[in-house]
Order: structure tokens, then C-alpha cells, then sequence
């Protein structure tokens, strides 16, 4: 490389002197300024090319930096996603937990009603107390006159003590099963000895808490939770137990 340019300078400086000798303005040659400029220009063309290179290269992995983090952030949402909904019940799971929660309107029955009504085929006992029936239970709500100091709460594996607040809903409404272990046993409602109800098979007497208190029989009714729901319009019963 430093032969050519001492050649081109040797050449360049002949050609200046020829030029002056002769009396003409003297130019650079063609050639020369071309390969002048190759000479000196190679090294910035190689840096170009390394350093734009370079940055295609950059920016080639920052893409696929970016395009593998989506990859993986969507992949992680679509996981959470299935987890979420393999974790929620089904439909049929939804339709048999409403079944087992029934709920009945306040309004189908004025106070003093009693009925039984078949919820979740199981037999209801509904009574919507009036003041009458009130003050009457309110009179048997001595624990001392009970056979049994306690009562069975449908799907509940422990017995609730049978006082009156605990077997109804604001001493008002009164639910319970009225199912027996006989099939040959049947209920009667408001009567007996006390108000309540009579097993008409043994002569049970039921107060009108369901605490059997004369005749045959052994257990008192077996009462089931109750909510109020619809700002007090419906009250949803828990059925959720099996007796």
C-alpha cells in the first residue's frame, strides 16, 4: 500500500513540474483523487458496515426478546385462565346447589298459615306464626318441660339447644321436616295436646316448636335454616342435608 501511494506522488509531482515548465495550470489526474479517496475512505466503509451490522444484529435480538416475553406472558394468562375456570362448578353442580336451596315468597302466606310443601322432595313443615301462635310458643319455652334438651338441624352434625330462638326465624317462621323414620307415620298440623303438631301413629305430641313432649316417639322434629334474602321478600331455606 505505501509503494502505490509513493508511485501516485512521484507521478502527481512529475506531472506538476511538466505542467509548469510549459506555462499550463497544472490539475490533478483522474485517477489520482479516485484512488486517493479509496485509499483513505475503505476504513470508514469497513466501520459502517461492522456497526450497522451491528445494530441489525441488536436489534434483531431485542425483537425476539420481546416476541418470547409476550410468548411467555400469554402462555402464563391462558394457564391462569383454565385454572380459574376447572375450579369453578359446573353447571349441573350450580342447578343441584339451587335445588337445595329453595326459597319461598313471604308473601304466599299470611300469618297463622301452616302447610306442608314438598321442597327438594323432601316434606316442609311451613308455619307463619301469628301473635296468637307467638304468645303460645313463648309459653312452652321452658326448658324444664322438654324430653329433650336439644333438637337435630338438618345437615348439621350437631344438635342446637331447643330453645325457640334457635329452631325459627325471628320466632315468626318455623320450618322443619316432617318426615319419620316409619312410612307409616303421618302429621298432623295444629294439633295434639299442646298446639304444635300429633304424630297420628304413636300419639306424639309436638309443641309448636316441633319438641315432642307426650306419647310415643323419641326425637323432636328435625328443624331447617332459614335466611331471609330479597330485602326481606323471600326466605331461602337450607336443604342441603339429608335426614
Amino acid at each position: 500500500m505505501r509503494t502505490n501511494i509513493s508511485l501516485v506522488s512521484a507521478n502527481i509531482r512529475e506531472e506538476f513540474a511538466s505542467a509548469a515548465n510549459a506555462g499550463i495550470e497544472p490539475t490533478l489526474p483522474n485517477a489520482a483523487p479516485c484512488t486517493y479517496v479509496r485509499l483513505w475512505a475503505w476504513p470508514v466503509f469497513a466501520l459502517q458496515r461492522i456497526f450497522g451490522s451491528f445494530a441489525i444484529s441488536m436489534r434483531r435480538s431485542q425483537t425476539l426478546y420481546i416476541v418470547t416475553a409476550a410468548t411467555v406472558l400469554f402462555s402464563m394468562f391462558l394457564g391462569i385462565v383454565f385454572l380459574l375456570q376447572t375450579g369453578l362448578p359446573s353447571a349441573d353442580v350450580i342447578a343441584r346447589e339451587a335445588a337445595q336451596r329453595p326459597a319461598i315468597r313471604v308473601s304466599d302466606f299470611n300469618p297463622g298459615d301452616v302447610e306442608i310443601v314438598r321442597l327438594n322432595d323432601l316434606p316442609v313443615i311451613v308455619w307463619r306464626r301469628s301473635e296468637a301462635d307467638r304468645k303460645l310458643a313463648a309459653s312452652q319455652n321452658y326448658p324444664e318441660a322438654w324430653r329433650h334438651q336439644s333438637t337435630q338441624v338438618l345437615g348439621h352434625p350437631a344438635q342446637v339447644f331447643a330453645d325457640d330462638a334457635n329452631l325459627t326465624l325471628d320466632h315468626e317462621w318455623f320450618f322443619a321436616l316432617a318426615k319419620f323414620p316409619s312410612e307409616l307415620s303421618y302429621l298432623l298440623l295444629r294439633a295434639g295436646d299442646y298446639g304444635g303438631f300429633l304424630e297420628g301413629r304413636y300419639l306424639a305430641h309436638f309443641d309448636l316448636s316441633g319438641r315432642i313432649l307426650k306419647g310415643g316417639g323419641s326425637e323432636n322434629l328435625t328443624v331447617i335454616n332459614a335466611k331471609y334474602i330479597d330485602d326481606g321478600k323471600s326466605i331461602q331455606l337450607n336443604l342441603t342435608g339429608r335426614p
